[in-house]
């Protein structure tokens, strides 16, 4: 049974409701009035769905079972005070929590702004703005991450954006203070909220809020718009968007200096593109070297720097099929270079058919399909996290299926790796 809201007009102490501002599965807010401070607030009223019903023409709360509603009034209290412990211009502040009408009210600050989901897709081609944005909210998750404060529902409807651009988190009734739970803690929004929260014992912490928060930017930019941004932006958004935990930033402050361009292998993405280069050309002039003999030779010592660039067109049709970026060890035959990204596959290295591939050919080939393998189920999994798990065995089976192609794929690398080295 749904309980209705309060009418417009209603006055409780010093507040009177003005309008309905939005509803979920914990309460009712309200724009309200208060004619003390002369101001406006917002009201956010303890009305779980289920759990309480409100008579026509009354306007008491009836609890329909009173343990659970008591339970649920715990909580919801709870939810004020871990509010009001917060102090942060990118958190929403709570002012006063009161009982009436047999419910509570907590009362906080009325933000004026739209909420992500409107705001991101009018300004998705602003990039350096919506970037500022995502870097504003991971400066809140670092401080109420280091409050002992999860999140654990966030989403593009709570979070709300000024109108000078800078953001607020809203909403913490599903939030967590301590130390992650070992009971049960199957909380969140389908689509949002990551895996370890839907399973029992899962293990909830700063990534769960990370990965949320990635899931709400890549629902909001479009795949093309997403192009338009600089590449450090999306690649951290794919990385916090990962089902592992281990494949995640394990907190904000990691994400934010990512971002902020503080580690050292985002600043070399000109050393990362020559390291390709070079292994590509490399990889076709010992290709041919049996073929050609001395005259490849020659070509080979005669190729300069300013020739190389020449040679990214083996790469070509690999890059049109999309890129994925996994941490290796330094390969030596590439200087200061970190990251080794696979692009594709190599069927646009020239090769004649029946002839051999070269062992570093095939590694990469292998290291392709293994990437491309591992990037189809991510995608499977993402795809059935929007639509809901069914149950939680449902979901561990969806998690083992990642785990074991990300460890086929690790494997590829490594032995692609030694191939290198050799």
């Amino acid at each position: 049974m749904n309980a209705a809201p309060l009418p417009e007009r209603t006055v409780l102490g010093v507040y009177e409701i003005r309008s309905v501002l939005g509803r979920g599965g914990g309460g009712v807010s309200y724009r309200a009035y208060d004619s003390q401070l002369e101001r406006a607030v917002v009201l956010k009223e303890h009305l779980p769905h289920g759990l309480c019903t409100r008579l026509p023409g009354m306007a008491d709360v009836q609890a329909l079972d009173g343990e659970l509603y008591a339970r649920s009034l715990d909580h919801f209290c709870r939810e004020a005070r871990i509010l009001a412990g917060l102090c942060h211009p990118g958190v929403v502040q709570v002012h006063d929590i009161f009982m009436a009408l047999d419910t509570a009210y907590m009362v906080m600050d009325y933000v004026e702004g739209q909420s992500l989901a409107d705001w991101l897709p009018e300004h998705v081609q602003e990039c350096e703005r919506v970037e500022g944005v995502l870097q504003s909210l991971l400066e809140v998750l670092v401080y109420i991450h280091r409050c002992g404060v999860l999140h654990r529902d966030i989403k593009p409807g709570n979070i709300i954006v000024r109108e000078d651009g800078t953001p607020v988190l809203i909403d913490f009734g599903a939030a967590m203070l301590g130390s992650p739970e070992t009971t049960l803690t199957l909380i969140g929004s389908p689509g949002y909220a990551p895996p370890e929260q839907f399973l029992p014992h899962g293990e909830v912490g700063p990534w769960s809020d990370l990965y949320a928060l990635a899931h709400t930017f890549l629902a909001l930019i479009p795949a093309e718009s997403l192009k338009r941004y600089h590449r450090t932006f999306s690649q951290s958004l794919v990385r916090a968007s990962r089902p592992l935990i281990a494949e995640r930033y394990a907190d904000a402050a990691a994400w934010l200096a990512e971002m902020r361009g503080k580690r050292t292998r985002h600043r070399w993405p000109l050393a990362v593109a020559c390291g390709l280069v070079i292994l590509a050309a490399v990889g076709a002039v010992l290709y041919y070297l049996p073929l050609f003999g001395d005259a490849a030779s020659a070509v080979a010592e005669q190729t300069t720097p300013a020739e190389q660039p020449r040679q990214a067109e083996f790469l070509a049709p690999a890059a049109a099929k999309g890129f994925l970026t996994v941490p290796l060890q330094n390969p030596p035959m590439v200087p200061d270079l970190t990251e080794l990204e696979l692009l594709g596959s190599l069927d646009a290295m020239p090769q004649k058919e029946d002839d051999p591939v070269s062992p570093l050919a095939q590694k990469m080939k292998d290291a392709a399909a293994a990437a491309t393998e591992y990037d189809l189920i991510k995608r499977k999994f993402d795809d059935k996290s929007r639509q809901g798990w069914k149950t939680p065995e449902e979901l561990e089976q969806a998690l083992d299926e990642v785990e074991a192609a990300h460890k086929r794929h690790l494997e590829a690398l490594q032995a692609l790796q030694q191939a290198v080295n050799q």
